[in-house]
C-alpha cells in the first residue's frame, strides 16, 4: 500500500525552520546557511520542501569542495542554475 500526501509551500519562516531543524538533526552545532542564502533558497525553490532538499544537499557538497565555512547566496544560485539547466537537457 502506497501513502501519498501534499504538502503546501513553506513560507520563509518555515522554511528557515525546516533548513535549521535538519541541520541540527544531523549534528550540526552552528549556522551553515547565511540569512541571505536562506531567504534566496526559499525563493528559488518556491517553498517546496523536495526543491529545499535539493538545492541544499547540492550547496553542502559544492561548499565543501569549495572549503567554504558557510554557504552564502552565491552557492545557492549556482545549484539551483545547474538543477535547472540539467532539468531543461
Amino acid at each position: 500500500m502506497a501513502v501519498k500526501t501534499l504538502l503546501r509551500p513553506l513560507n520563509i519562516d518555515e522554511t528557515a525552520s525546516y533548513v535549521q531543524h535538519r541541520l541540527t538533526a544531523s549534528g550540526a552545532t552552528r549556522d551553515i546557511f547565511t540569512p541571505e542564502a536562506v531567504e534566496t533558497l526559499h525563493y528559488l525553490a518556491h517553498g517546496i520542501p523536495q526543491q529545499v532538499n535539493r538545492i541544499c544537499d547540492l550547496s553542502l557538497v559544492v561548499g565543501y569542495a569549495e572549503g567554504l565555512s558557510q554557504i552564502e547566496s552565491t552557492q545557492i544560485e549556482a545549484v539551483s542554475n545547474e538543477l535547472v539547466t540539467v532539468a531543461q537537457e
